[in-house]
């Protein structure tokens, strides 16, 4: 069965973005969708968008990517690339797993001539796909990912066509990078505030110790301690407990810190 242009469950063109045949344009327009996506999944569903924009005729674009052992479709520009990239995954081989795993680009000029991947072959054909262009996307120097066109008109991806698709890809390589290193700083920040909190709330149920049984910081931290390890359960929670008991009210976890 052949799927339509846009599939079901598929994205139209990125709202305030414009693309077109060779747009040198959209290159820099990744790093606007980079500025304006909270999430980075959709960050990718909308470059998968725009990289099918980017060049004119009847196609479709998936990013392929390795996430816990196992190979997902990380965005899409429509269904039909995630039919074509599970088919791949389901049989184990195809254009874009090669491209991912020796981190080189693969071009297939035709499935009716394919004889490399037969079984991916005989499934994309029957999913209407003339063509296919693979391309590794890296991030510090490995293969984190694939960028996949896939061209369901006939004529063959031009060269003019797979060089629009490379430099997309190099530009797409460094707004994932920048976007993993954002991602990263997102979870310090997090976890430093997360740190801070529990400091606080330490802090708070040291000093109730202190006061109720008149002993120092050292002795007072001990205490907490012992019924951490007594109770089996996390120091943090049995501070939370504690202030909890004396003034009745949970314990003030605002760490001051911003971001």
């Amino acid at each position: 069965m052949s799927l339509n242009s846009t599939g079901e469950g598929g994205t139209g063109p990125v709202e305030g973005l414009t693309a077109g045949p060779h747009d040198g344009s959209s290159l820099v327009q990744i790093y606007d969708l980079l500025v304006a996506t909270d999430e980075f999944e959709a960050f990718l569903a909308d470059l998968a968008t725009l990289m099918r924009d980017a060049v004119a005729g009847d196609l479709s674009c998936g990013i392929t990517v390795l996430r816990d052992g196992r190979y997902v479709t990380a965005g899409s520009s429509d269904k039909r690339a995630l039919v074509l990239d599970e088919a791949q995954y389901d049989v184990g081989y195809g254009p874009c797993l090669h491209s991912l795993e020796v981190s080189e680009v693969v071009y297939v000029p035709d499935f009716s001539q394919n004889a490399r991947w037969p079984e991916y072959s005989v499934q994309a054909k029957g999913h209407g796909l003339c063509s296919s262009l693979s391309i590794p996307i890296t991030v510090d120097d490995h293969a984190a990912g694939a960028l996949n066109l896939y061209r369901f008109d006939q004529g063959g991806i031009s060269d003019l066509e797979q060089t629009t698709a490379r430099r997309f890809a190099e530009e797409a390589s460094r707004a994932m990078r920048l976007a993993i290193r954002q991602a990263r700083q997102l979870q310090i920040n997090e976890d430093l505030q997360s740190a801070m909190a529990s400091r606080r709330v330490i802090d708070q149920a040291i000093g109730a110790i202190m006061a109720q049984n008149r002993c120092t910081v050292d002795q007072a931290f001990e205490v907490l301690r012992r019924a951490s390890q007594h109770r089996n359960i996390k120091l943090r929670q049995v501070a939370a407990d504690l202030v909890r008991s004396v003034s009745g009210q949970p314990p003030a976890e605002d760490a001051g810190f911003r971001v």
